[in-house]
């Protein structure tokens, strides 16, 4: 279980299981977002690579459904990142 917070703001939990973890390159795990008007889960991969002497994340998510899927691109998270 973990939190997220923006700027002190807009604070979202959620919750999950690890399927996959491959340190320090990369991790699946299912994110159930505290929401109760969130529909479903979504599966996140994280990969870490390094470029140019820093760490880059790329992080990939694949919704339950076109809903899910369109309210996380619509959401201040995707704006910001």
């Amino acid at each position: 279980r973990y939190v997220w917070s923006m700027g002190g703001q807009e604070i979202m939990g959620m919750g999950g299981e690890y399927h996959d973890v491959d340190p320090p390159a990369r991790f699946v795990c299912t994110m159930q977002h505290d929401m109760p008007w969130y529909p479903g889960s979504t599966l996140m991969t994280a990969e870490f690579t390094e470029e140019e002497g820093k760490t880059a994340l790329r992080l990939t998510l694949k919704s339950d459904s076109k809903e899910a899927r369109d309210m996380l691109a619509a959401s201040p998270w995707a704006e910001k990142y």
